[in-house]
């Protein structure tokens, strides 16, 4: 009989035995069923999502998918007999076989050293991949940079701000621009936030729109990540 090995994400093999019973074997913990560990695995699914354009489920769903990879690294989906959690997560279980063809970094489980057929429990959860990830500034590996650094930003954002535009009573008002700096280095999502004066808010986003200079963007262990940014502004008046 042919042996085929559990693969979990809890690192463990499961020997399958004739009578059906499981013989569980601690499995080397630097070894991974997918190239990339779960991190790029989550990735790759992610951007599948994106390119089908599939849509969220309607309320959350959860789904665990068991995947026979082989020893040449194709993989296939395991049928699931049990009905009723298939019915009650049908969005994440359709999503999730929608994606699976398209995976093509499995890794084979190596057992004496040789690949051997195992069965990877894929834990899939639609609402991780369609919320945006957002990563603290404490997390970043890198952080954010404009060419020639901040000061630098601050003087193209001064370039570009026009001061005619903007007329107040107070003596002094104030805001705060927020912006985020996407993978690419491009800024987006540009707002003002807090109580502001209209004329400075206007004049203000429409000076960061006019900066065409790219950031090198924020990174977490060598992967550019979207990073939010502020910038507070005030004027004095005579």
């Amino acid at each position: 009989m042919r042996k085929i090995f559990l693969f979990s994400i809890l690192s463990l093999f499961v020997k399958v035995n004739a009578q059906g019973l499981a013989d569980y074997v601690i499995s080397p913990s630097e070894q991974e069923f997918y190239r990339g560990g779960k991190t790029m695995l989550d990735d790759e699914i992610q951007k599948l999502l994106k390119d089908y354009n599939l849509q969220p489920c309607e309320d959350d769903q959860s789904y665990t998918a068991s995947v026979l990879v082989r020893e040449d690294g194709t993989a296939f989906f395991v049928k699931d007999f049990d009905s009723a959690n298939v019915a009650r997560n049908k969005c994440a279980y359709d999503m999730f076989r929608k994606v699976l063809p398209h995976l093509k970094g499995w890794v084979p489980a190596e057992v004496g050293g040789k690949p051997t057929a195992a069965i990877a429990e894929v834990r899939f959860i639609p609402a991780d991949h369609f919320e945006e990830k957002r990563f603290h500034p404490n997390e970043f590996t890198k952080q954010p940079e404009f060419p020639g650094g901040f000061a630098a930003f601050q003087k193209e954002f001064g370039k570009n701000f026009n001061t005619k535009s903007v007329d107040s009573d107070a003596k002094t008002i104030s805001i705060q621009v927020s912006f985020d700096v996407n993978e690419l280095g491009k800024m987006e999502n540009i707002k003002v936030t807090g109580d502001h004066n209209w004329d400075l808010a206007v004049a203000a986003v429409a000076a960061v729109q006019r900066i065409t200079m790219r950031w090198k963007p924020a990174e977490v262990n060598g992967k550019a990540v979207k990073a939010s940014m502020r910038l507070p502004i005030s004027m004095r008046f005579r």
